[in-house]
């Protein structure tokens, strides 16, 4: 089963006191700022999504998300649609940005395999016809693969924003979550070094999107409090 804290780590963070840090990085203002707008059928926003007729191959109650997907892909890559963001304009790091939003989103709807093999069977079907400039590719086929390197992403989050161990066992020790957080340390630890040689297409995206390396003098560990503070309801996303 899927950790709790793994489906929410997202509104977690954002909604963590005194982590301006984290909250600043470009991924979580796209993550709310575009990528998780709701689909609206004003063809002139942002927030347009295109309606669908051979989406029945995905489960509906993830209809909606996926069209979100095929939006945000077309915000990024379709030149005609104008996308300008305050924040960042590089493809790649957009390509980041929404493969973290897209992972997190799929987690926290906890898909089966089914689901989510039927997911990327449509867009392979669909993307030479909605976006064959789109340069940003979804090969994980396998969803335990996928959920182990979003835990990988997660505490890149904290790396990014803290640089060092000792900095983020200070803002999370005590957190219902820092349990999470000290294993995505271990993840992502191990995929520095498996990765270097497994061809695995989780690998390969892993290596390909250049993450900073956990400092080697960096001894320190996260030490998580045995009476952990459990977040209000609200800052859940529940």
């Amino acid at each position: 089963m899927i950790n709790r804290a793994e489906i929410f780590i997202v509104k977690k963070i954002v909604n963590m006191k005194n982590n301006e840090e984290v909250t600043k990085n470009n991924l979580i203002r796209l993550y709310y700022g575009y990528f998780n707008d709701a689909c609206t059928s004003r063809s002139i926003a942002y927030s347009y999504c295109k309606s669908l007729d051979n989406y029945k191959s995905v489960a509906p109650r993830i209809w909606e998300l996926y069209k979100k997907f095929e939006r945000n892909l077309l915000l990024i890559y379709d030149k005609s649609k104008k996308f300008h963001n305050k924040w960042e304009m590089n493809e790649e790091k957009l390509c980041f940005y929404l493969k973290y939003w897209i992972y997190d989103q799929l987690i926290s709807k906890k898909v089966t395999k089914t689901e989510y093999a039927n997911f990327w069977n449509l867009w392979d079907m669909r993307k030479s016809e909605i976006c064959p400039t789109c340069n940003c590719e979804f090969k994980i086929k396998n969803l335990s693969n996928l959920i182990q390197l979003k835990k990988a992403y997660d505490y890149y989050l904290f790396l990014d924003a803290y640089k060092k161990t000792s900095k983020i066992n200070d803002q999370i020790s005590d957190k219902n979550y820092c349990k999470y957080i000290e294993d995505s340390k271990v993840v992502y630890s191990s995929f520095e070094y498996t990765c270097e040689k497994d061809p695995a297409e989780y690998c390969k995206e892993f290596k390909e999107n250049n993450l900073p390396r956990i400092d080697e003098e960096d001894y320190d560990s996260i030490s998580c409090q045995s009476d952990l503070r459990h977040e209000p309801i609200s800052e859940r996303g529940i």
